[in-house]
């Protein structure tokens, strides 16, 4: 007996994305030690992309997410600044195609006060026309100062299907 599946997803797994730190050097010439990081993606067990940016205290998260299209996309968390309270967080979502390719950026954490912060928090949703979706909630830490949060308490990035 036979199967036969059309339109199935590839067999092999997804690639995966790694973030690692340069410890305490600076490569990158981001002017802090600590800083510099290298994104790495590999497929199959091979290395396929590698990039070098800069992140305050080695702060950063990366994950693989593919659409229903079969899309790989790469979402990367960075920050940026020192000081007490004082760093600035994105998200970037990158196509991985032969490169990175940036597809959307969005501020997701900002000091607000001496210890109060907003925050982005969201989901990821996979639509069935492909790319994503980033549903991004505001969430307040703290007591910030008067007319520091952002005007909307939900925002929706919408990432469209490269391939």
């Amino acid at each position: 007996m036979s199967i036969l599946l059309l339109g199935s997803q590839p067999a092999w797994p997804a690639p995966q994305a790694t973030v690692q730190s340069s410890g305490n050097q600076d490569p990158n010439g981001c002017g802090f030690w600590g800083d510099s990081l290298t994104l790495s993606v590999i497929d199959q067990g091979k290395k396929i992309l590698k990039k070098d940016y800069c992140s305050a205290y080695g702060k950063s998260k990366v994950q693989v997410i593919t659409d229903t299209k079969a899309q790989n996309f790469v979402l990367l968390e960075y920050s940026e600044g020192h000081g007490t309270n004082a760093t600035t967080d994105y998200l970037v979502v990158y196509a991985l195609t032969k490169t990175l390719a940036e597809r959307a950026r969005a501020l997701i954490s900002f000091g607000v006060g001496l210890t109060s912060r907003w925050f982005y928090d969201y989901v990821v949703e996979t639509p069935s026309v492909g790319g994503l979706k980033l549903v991004m909630t505001l969430r307040v830490w703290g007591i910030p100062d008067p007319g520091t949060l952002p005007e909307a308490s939900t925002k929706i990035v919408e990432v469209l299907h490269t391939q």
